[in-house]
């Protein structure tokens, strides 16, 4: 190849299962959720983390919302946690592959 040489890089990824069953938990039974669990929230502002992003976002449950219906009476609620709560994205392993090739 008079003296020239080609090079490049490849990553690879793939799914390990085509589909899975995995339990999910809203507003009010967050509580009981594990970390392979996926939890109902949203996050505010949400960004890549860098080291010059002063604020990270911030985290809000997505409430359950309730409608009442019946003769002469009729309304919405939502139940509302004593406690603050924790929320978290589902833990998920991946495996990568990735290297170099030249020639």
């Amino acid at each position: 190849m008079d003296g020239k040489n080609v090079g490049g890089f490849f990553s690879l990824q793939k799914l390990k299962y085509k589909s899975e069953l995995v339990p999910a938990f809203g507003y009010f039974n967050a509580h009981i959720a594990t970390n392979t669990a996926i939890q109902d929230f949203n996050i505010e502002n949400e960004k890549p983390f860098t080291h010059t992003l002063p604020n990270m976002g911030v985290p809000n449950f997505t409430h359950d919302q309730y409608m009442v219906m019946g003769h002469g009476i009729g309304g919405t609620f939502r139940p509302v946690r004593s406690d603050a709560g924790f929320v978290y994205d589902r833990l998920v392993k991946l495996k990568q592959y990735r290297g170099y090739i030249r020639h």
